[in-house]
């Protein structure tokens, strides 16, 4: 954005502003001309004092406004394209009773100098737009507010005034540095460039590049600390389609982006993890500040993966397969419960959209320690590009699994062109969830222990169970919990644990009388 509205009588300084205009179109940098402030021999027609440097003001009067801006249409129309009515914290054509109707009037008078004239409003993200807004007489408007907007309330706001025909555009000034420590900054800018990128917003602006608390270069010129994040995350996401987010082993923040040739994730964590997973053949990545971020690829069951130190700064991972991530946000567990029954295996459904352009083929093996016994299920598939395949796979269960969550991995083997191995986690739930036993031990001395046990029923009538409690080298102990009603229920028990008082685990069994669905647990004295 650069003011244009220029004295007529300053032949340098048009010369100036026609080159450095010239020079932006060569480089492909597109301009918007800001019509604020008119120079000053011009001020003594709009009035007096401070209205001199409102929009509302100077543009009213058509006779007036019209011959002092015809020569900066004329001069500088043919190469910028865009021009925009006020500074950007002016919106006092807000102001206007019909301001469409007034607007229109402006376009067309400023079009018989500029033919393919496209004008930006200033406007305040708390304030209505006029409705309908793909029929305002403006092709842009520039929204901000103060304080600026988070990043959770961006795409909010900007949801509120898409439009398929006008565009919205928002300043991203950093925040001030007298106020906030350099991380958050850091990390707050990020964000919301982030969040500019995925949304309906098709241009963002700092409003001060030299400002003292928020520029992105101090004012004698000198580069602040917000460049370098600010350069290095334009430059990685700027022209990016938002791909979105997948779920990382270490539950890593992440945000990708896809370019012509690959894509670029946006990655942190409040921790220092290396997350280890496959994102791509050819990875390499950069912190916010430039440095290289440490990846390493090894072989694992003879796919590859790679090893990405994560840090609290926000980092990009170039290289990124893109095919790769779809498949991981498109596959999606469809069983959320599984029950332990005897005699009955049961069975997970899950599905996934190929995002491959070619016919692929594959398997997909599941293992989890905590739950399956061991055997790997695997399962063959052929799936074609933008197809959605639905599979089922049977779950062999341990004997002794747990009720509750249990983290499950898929390991994929898919080929095409190449061949890809990669791992995805989703989590199961043992049990069908309407009733939950929970048990406390308390040691009463190195022989006995009594149980607390609290069961949550979420059925509409009472249930039974006969448990059974395993120990090492000797008979198992049982109890029973009889006509367990709806609702919260405690019960107490003791047992006899013959450990000299050492901290031990045991094995509860619980099947539950008149069905044959078996609960277990593992509990802690």
């Amino acid at each position: 954005k650069l003011p244009v509205w220029f004295d007529m009588l300053d032949e340098a300084h048009i010369q100036t502003l026609v080159r450095f205009a010239e020079q932006l179109e060569a480089r492909n940098i597109q301009c918007i001309g800001i019509l604020d402030h008119p120079p000053a021999r011009y001020r003594e027609n709009f009035g007096t004092g401070d209205v001199q440097l409102y929009a509302y003001h100077y543009f009213r009067d058509t006779e007036v406004w019209e011959p002092l801006l015809e020569p900066v249409l004329t001069r500088l129309g043919m190469k910028i394209r865009w021009f925009q009515l006020g500074a950007e914290n002016d919106t006092s054509l807000q102001n206007e009773e019909d301001l469409p109707a007034a607007v229109a009037t402006i376009r067309q008078h400023m079009q018989a100098y500029a033919q393919e004239l496209q004008l930006a409003l200033p406007w305040d993200w708390l304030d209505p737009l006029p409705q309908p807004i793909d029929e305002l007489t403006w092709d842009a408007t520039q929204f901000s507010t103060k304080p600026p907007l988070t990043s959770q309330e961006l795409p909010r706001y900007v949801g509120a005034v898409h439009s398929q025909k006008k565009q919205t555009w928002t300043r991203l000034d950093p925040l001030p540095k007298s106020q906030y420590g350099l991380y958050t900054r850091v990390l707050d800018l990020v964000q919301r460039m982030i969040e500019v990128r995925r949304s309906n917003v098709a241009a963002a602006f700092v409003y001060n590049p030299f400002a003292e608390q928020t520029g992105l270069f101090t004012p004698d010129g000198k580069v602040s600390d917000m460049l370098i994040p600010w350069q290095n995350c334009t430059q990685a996401v700027g022209q990016g389609e938002y791909v979105g987010s997948i779920e990382m082993p270490r539950s890593s923040v992440n945000h990708i982006f896809a370019n012509e040739d690959d894509g670029v994730m946006v990655v942190w964590n409040p921790d220092e993890v290396v997350e280890q997973l496959y994102l791509g053949n050819e990875l390499s990545g950069r912190d916010i500040w430039g440095r290289p971020v440490a990846i390493e690829s090894l072989t694992v069951h003879g796919g590859t993966q790679q090893r990405i130190a994560v840090s609290r700064w926000p980092a990009f991972i170039s290289g990124v397969d893109v095919d790769i991530v779809r498949w991981r946000q498109s596959f999606e567990l469809l069983t959320s419960h599984v029950e332990n029954r005897l005699g009955v295996a049961p069975v997970v459904r899950m599905k996934a959209v190929s995002a491959f352009d070619e016919v692929v083929t594959g398997k997909v093996s599941l293992t989890c320690e905590t739950l399956l016994n061991g055997s790997n299920a695997s399962l063959p598939f052929q799936i074609a590009p933008g197809q959605e395949a639905t599979w089922e796979m049977p779950l062999p269960l341990k004997p002794d699994a747990s009720a509750g969550k249990h983290r499950l991995q898929f390991e994929f083997e898919i080929q095409g062109r190449q061949l890809y191995r990669f791992r995805l986690y989703r989590e199961v739930y043992l049990g069908s969830g309407d009733i939950e036993l929970r048990f406390d031990a308390v040691r009463e001395n190195d022989h006995l222990v009594r149980i607390q046990v609290e069961a949550n029923n979420h059925t509409d009538g009472p249930l039974s169970f006969d448990c059974r409690v395993f120990s090492p080298g000797a008979p198992y102990q049982r109890f029973q919990l009889v006509n367990l009603p709806p609702g919260t229920t405690e019960r107490k028990i003791r047992l006899v644990i013959d450990d000299a008082g050492q901290p031990v685990e045991r094995w509860f069994r619980c099947e539950q009388i008149g069905a044959n669905r078996v609960l277990n647990y593992r509990v802690k004295f």
